[in-house]
């Protein structure tokens, strides 16, 4: 279980999805005329994700190296 909390298995798989999340995003808002509300609850809740991702992301790098002295 450890190994999947990995710092480098979450990049390579946030790395990984993130182009067809992306795809998928584009495509849905592409498909209808979403007003700009939308547009920008559709922005700030990607970039909220990304920022929980790399938050994590962080806080794990920064526990790995505490525990390793």
């Amino acid at each position: 279980m450890r190994a999947f909390l990995n710092p480098l298995y979450i990049l390579a798989a946030v790395a990984f999805l993130l182009p067809f999340g992306v795809k998928f995003v584009f495509s849905a808002v592409a498909q209808r005329s979403m007003f700009f509300g939308e547009k920008v609850v559709v922005f700030l809740s990607l970039w909220l994700l990304l920022v929980l991702v790399f938050r994590c992301w962080f806080q794990l790098v920064g526990n790995g190296s505490k525990n390793a002295n």
